[in-house]
Formats: C-alpha cells, sequence, structure tokens
C-alpha cells in the first residue's frame, strides 16, 4: 500500500469516528434533556 491510500483509509476511519460520537452526543443531548424536563414537571406538582 502506498502512503496517500493508508492517509485516505486512516481520514475516512477517523470521520466515522467522529460521525459516530456526535451522534451519540446529540442523543445523549436529547435525553438529559427530557430527563431534566420530566423531573421539573414532576417537581412543579
Amino acid at each position: 500500500m502506498s502512503q496517500p491510500q493508508l492517509q485516505l483509509l486512516f481520514n475516512r476511519k477517523i470521520s466515522k469516528i467522529l460521525q459516530i460520537l456526535k451522534t451519540i452526543i446529540s442523543v445523549k443531548k436529547i435525553t438529559f434533556y427530557n430527563d431534566f424536563r420530566t423531573t421539573y414537571y414532576l417537581g412543579l406538582d
């Protein structure tokens, strides 16, 4: 394998990992927000 090919493979892996991380983070944000809202509303009762 030549150097540029390796670099391309590496870059693809990195971007895939970043994509997965972004997805996980946004999902966590949403669940955190929903948890916060439910506890907040329950506290208002």
